[in-house]
């Protein structure tokens, strides 16, 4: 497996964990959602910023990166 293939499925892992578990429904009782904020330095590959903003995203957080080293 490619390093690029090993990056998708654990991104993919790692959102369907959060969703499932950390934050996952809890039926009719309220509950805090775990909040995640990410803080993405350069990286060559665009993907790696892509993950981090969605990670955030989908857990009502922030992503702030740097384009430049």
């Amino acid at each position: 497996m490619s390093e690029e293939e090993k990056g998708v499925h654990l991104s993919k892992y790692i959102r369907e964990r959060l969703k499932s578990t950390w934050n996952a429904p809890r039926g009719r009782w309220l509950h805090e959602r775990v909040r995640i904020n990410a803080v993405g330095f350069y990286f060559d590959s665009p993907d790696v910023g892509a993950f981090l903003w969605t990670l955030a995203r989908d857990n009502d957080g922030g992503f702030v990166g740097l384009s430049k080293p």
